[in-house]
C-alpha cells in the first residue's frame, strides 16, 4: 500500500469480493443473446456512426469486434485505438481484447494470469471510449530513469505507528518504499522532480488492515538527492489525521460487518491511501492537505450467503467533497441463484431494486489453464445495451485468433455477476458528489 496511488484501470469490479479496482452481454459468432442494431439512430448509408476505443497500459494480444448482430472479427489497433463503422440503423457494438499475461491477484494457486475483456454498449454511451490493460505486475514500479533518493524519517512520535512508507512519484512514474518507525531510506525513486509521500500506517496484522495516521508531503524534490534538505522528515500532531465516524443503515440479518476502503483523490491520477478496511471510524486528512477540487472516495460492502454454493454483496462507493461523519446505505441483496452450468453460460442480469437508466453490468469468469496460470474474462455491458433484454449470453471468440477457447468439460469455473447503479464501466475515475450502489452474487460450479 502507498500512502498516494494512482486510481485507473478500466473502471470495473475485482473478482471475487468486488470493492471497487479490477467486463458481452449478447450475440456472439454463434448468434444469440441480446445483440443487434436499431434504437437510437445509427449512422446513415452514406454517413456511418463512427466509433472509437483507446486502450491505454499494456498493448493488447489480440482485438476483436462486433457491430450489431455479427460476429466478431480481428482488429487491429492504430496508435492504441481501434475504430468501429456502424452503419444506418445499427446501434449496438462491442469490442474484445486479450491482455498480456500478468501477476494473478484473484488466486492463491496460480501464479500468472491471462485477462481478456469485453465491452458492450450502443451509441446512447457515446462514440468515444477508453479502457485498460492491467499492469503486467499490481505494484508501483519505476518505468523510466532512476535516481538515489535518500533521508530518514522519525514518526515515533505518532502512536500506533507500525508501518512507514515513502512514496515518490514524478508524475509518470512511481515507486513505494517501506522503512522503519525512525529509520533511514534509500532507494531508486524516478528521476527528475517528484512528490514524495512520507506516510506512518497502523497495521492488523491478522487482516492486513493497513490505515493511516499521519503524512507529510513534499513537493519538487529532486531526484537524485537527499529528502528534506537532508534533515530529518518528523511526523507530528500537525500531520495526524482525525477519526471520522461511519454509519452503516440496511445491513441485512446475517450479513458481515460493513467495512469500507478509503482514499481521498488529489487530481485524475493520484490520491492518498487511508485505509482499505475501515469499520466504525475512517481517517480524515489534516485540513492543509485537502485540495480545491480534491474529494473523498468511500467504497462500503458487507457479504452474506443466498446459499451454501451462492455468496451475495452489497456494496456503496461515494464520493463527498469533504470529510466529517458519513452514513452508508445499502441497496437490497440480490436473489440470483447464477447460471446453469455451461462452458458458455447465459446471466440474468434481473433486478427490480435499480430504475436509473444510468449503470452497468458486469460478468467474471476464472478458470484454470494448463500449468500455474489462470484465464480471467470479464464482460462489461451498459444499461443501454442491456435494455429490452437483460441476459447476458458469454460469446465464443475462439474463432478469432489469439482468443483462447472454451473452457472443457469438468473445469471449475468461478463466476461472479454485478449491477451497478449509475457510474459507467469507461470511467477510471468516478467524478465527486457521485454515490454508486452495487449488488452482486458469486459462486463456483463445474463444466458439464
Amino acid at each position: 500500500m502507498v500512502s498516494r496511488i494512482v486510481w485507473g484501470g478500466v473502471g470495473s469490479v475485482l473478482f471475487g469480493l468486488c470493492a471497487g479496482m479490477v467486463v458481452g452481454c449478447g450475440g456472439s459468432s454463434g448468434g444469440g443473446g441480446n445483440s443487434g442494431g436499431g434504437g437510437n439512430g445509427g449512422g446513415s448509408e452514406n454517413n456511418p456512426t463512427t466509433v472509437t476505443f483507446s486502450i491505454t497500459g499494456p498493448a493488447p494480444t489480440a482485438v476483436a469486434t462486433q457491430v450489431g448482430a455479427g460476429s466478431f472479427a480481428a482488429a487491429t489497433l492504430s496508435n492504441g485505438q481501434v475504430t468501429l463503422s456502424l452503419p444506418s440503423g445499427t446501434t449496438r457494438f462491442a469490442v474484445a481484447y486479450v491482455c498480456p499475461v500478468s501477476s494473478n491477484t484473484n488466486s492463491s494457486s496460480a501464479t500468472q494470469q491471462t485477462n481478456e475483456l469485453l465491452f458492450e454498449a450502443t451509441t446512447a454511451d457515446g462514440t468515444s471510449f477508453s479502457t485498460a490493460c492491467p499492469p503486467v505486475s499490481g505494484n508501483g514500479s519505476s518505468t523510466g530513469a532512476t535516481g538515489t533518493l535518500t533521508g530518514t524519517v522519525d514518526a515515533s512520535a505518532i502512536s500506533g505507528t507500525s508501518n512507514v512508507l515513502i512514496f515518490a512519484s514524478n508524475g509518470t512514474s512511481e515507486v513505494t518504499e517501506g522503512s522503519g518507525v525512525d529509520s533511514s531510506f534509500s532507494f531508486a525513486a524516478p528521476e527528475g522532480s517528484d512528490t514524495v509521500d512520507v506516510a506512518a500506517y497502523s497495521l492488523v496484522p491478522d487482516h492486513g488492515i493497513l490505515t493511516l495516521l499521519a503524512v507529510k508531503p513534499f513537493t519538487g524534490q529532486a531526484v537524485p538527492g537527499a529528502l528534506n534538505g537532508g534533515n530529518p522528515v518528523v511526523l507530528g500532531p500537525a500531520d495526524e489525521t482525525t477519526p471520522e465516524p461511519i454509519t452503516y443503515t440496511g445491513v441485512p440479518s446475517g450479513f458481515s460487518s460493513p467495512y469500507t476502503i478509503a482514499g481521498y483523490l488529489l487530481s485524475s491520477n493520484s490520491s492518498y491511501f487511508l485505509t482499505n478496511g475501515a469499520g466504525s471510524t475512517y481517517p480524515e486528512l489534516p485540513a492543509d492537505l485537502e485540495t480545491s477540487g480534491g474529494y473523498y472516495s468511500f467504497s462500503s460492502e458487507s457479504t452474506g450467503y443466498l446459499s451454501e454454493t451462492v455468496f451475495q454483496e452489497i456494496s456503496v462507493t461515494t464520493t463527498p467533497t469533504s470529510g466529517g461523519p458519513i452514513t452508508i446505505t445499502f441497496p437490497t441483496p440480490w436473489p440470483y441463484s447464477g447460471p446453469t452450468p455451461a462452458a458458455l453460460p447465459t446471466l440474468d442480469m434481473s433486478y427490480p431494486g435499480f430504475t436509473t437508466t444510468s449503470g452497468y453490468g458486469v460478468i467474471d469468469l476464472l478458470w484454470p489453464l494448463t500449468g500455474a496460470a489462470d484465464y480471467y474474462f470479464q464482460i462489461d455491458a451498459t444499461q443501454s445495451y442491456l435494455s429490452g433484454s437483460p441476459s447476458i449470453a458469454v460469446p465464443d471468440l475462439s474463432g478469432v485468433a489469439g482468443f483462447v477457447a472454451a473452457p472443457a468439460s469438468g473445469t471449475s469455473i468461478s463466476w461472479y455477476a454485478a449491477l451497478y447503479n449509475g457510474g459507467s464501466p469507461f470511467s477510471p475515475v468516478q467524478p465527486s458528489n457521485k454515490t454508486i450502489d452495487l449488488v452482486a452474487n458469486f459462486g463456483t460450479y463445474q463444466v458439464p
